[in-house]
């Protein structure tokens, strides 16, 4: 039987609403084996919202996310640089049967998703229940290498929404070693290592060798060659295109 939900939208321009529309139609078809129908919320509807897509641009943005983020309404953002909180970013033009994709998926449970991660690779010891478990969030620390300010912003914003706020930032290769030293290291060990491939200053593939003992090594790059996910696979990290998904970053470090 076919489930209502009700989601809220805000912003968007008047062609845009009307696709929107035309999205919410299909998947009221009764005729499909479709298990999700959605309709534009209002006042006036029987329940609230449980998804919210909101356009980043809208002036109401802000101020919409700010009054959801303490909900469980899910967030579907469209714009350049998304919440922490968001389930799935979109940036335009917009495919809106990706968009339904999405909202259908926030609903689906995650033992059930047959995720199609596409060019991107995840180390097998993620997928095992007897993978060593990372301390307590507050206490795990991760090293972030990357040479866009942006990312190692919306890295952090992420990682802090999983309670992960110990973050150590290199811009290039000369930060992240100097991070890295024997001394320094002593007592310290990085539960997560964030790398850029495209990291300026030297190769970054010299990191992962100085981080044996890190327990999820996570390569990111604008453009990941074959052979970079290949070696990624090989030293156990897992590899992610930029920009980077928020929902496959999401499923990644909540298997830790």
């Amino acid at each position: 039987m076919m489930q209502r939900v009700f989601v809220r939208v805000v912003g968007f321009s008047n062609v845009e609403r009307h696709s929107l529309n035309t999205i919410f139609r299909l998947s009221q078809d009764g005729q499909s084996a479709r298990e999700w129908s959605f309709e534009p919320w209002d006042a006036d509807s029987p329940t609230g919202p449980r998804l919210a897509l909101i356009d980043g641009s809208s002036p109401d943005a802000s101020e919409v996310l700010a009054e959801l983020e303490a909900t469980g309404v899910g967030i579907i953002w469209v714009g350049s640089i998304s919440p922490a909180k968001a389930w799935q970013a979109f940036q335009r033009p917009l495919s809106w049967p990706a968009v339904l994709n999405s909202m259908d998926d926030y609903f689906t449970p995650q033992d059930q998703l047959d995720v199609d991660f596409g060019d991107d690779t995840w180390p097998a010891g993620l997928e095992s229940p007897e993978s060593p478990i990372l301390p307590l969030a507050s206490l795990v620390r991760v090293l972030l290498a990357d040479s866009e300010a942006d990312t190692r912003l919306y890295l952090r914003t992420k990682l802090a929404s999983f309670g992960i706020t110990q973050v150590d930032e290199a811009a290039s290769m000369q930060e992240a070693q100097a991070l890295l030293v024997p001394d320094r290291l002593q007592h310290l060990i990085y539960d997560i290592v964030i790398v850029d491939l495209d990291l300026p200053g030297g190769d970054p593939w010299v990191l992962l060798d100085m981080t044996s003992k890190t327990r999820l090594k996570l390569l990111i790059q604008h453009r990941m060659s074959l052979p970079s996910r290949m070696a990624a696979k090989i030293n156990g990290a897992a590899a992610m295109t930029k920009p980077l998904d928020p929902s496959k970053l999401n499923i990644l470090l909540s298997k830790i």
